[in-house]
């Protein structure tokens, strides 16, 4: 699990920023789990660092925050990341383009619900 890799600082550290990311987006912890699919409890320990978190939620969360895995972390901990332009160009878009991706698939789970209750 994620959790048993990383130090207890670390995981506290990076619980921390996902709170407040999703504070930033205006979002409830339970519209959060509710996205993700998991019990609000279990999401108040994830962001509590009392829970593990796998990386495909971590993705997940960014996902839906509409941003990178890599922006949970403080910009002075990537010295380790180079990107020329061109690079940074290109993750941008893939970023969008994983957004958009999400948002469709959102509005197709909707519709899909909807003309189940008709």
């Amino acid at each position: 699990m994620f959790s048993n890799l990383v130090p207890v600082k670390m995981r506290e550290e990076l619980a921390q920023r996902i709170r407040i990311e999703r504070e930033n987006k205006n979002m409830s912890r339970k519209a959060m789990a509710s996205e993700l699919g998991i019990a609000n409890s279990t999401y108040s320990n994830i962001e509590r660092a009392k829970a593990s978190i796998t990386v495909e939620r971590l993705q997940l969360i960014a996902k839906i925050l509409g941003l990178s895995v890599i922006d949970f972390f403080p910009k002075e901990k990537r010295t380790y990341l180079v990107e020329d332009p061109d690079t940074a160009a290109t993750n941008e878009k893939i970023r969008q383009l994983e957004n958009t991706v999400y948002e469709i698939k959102r509005t197709v789970q909707y519709e899909n619900l909807r003309n189940r209750k008709k």
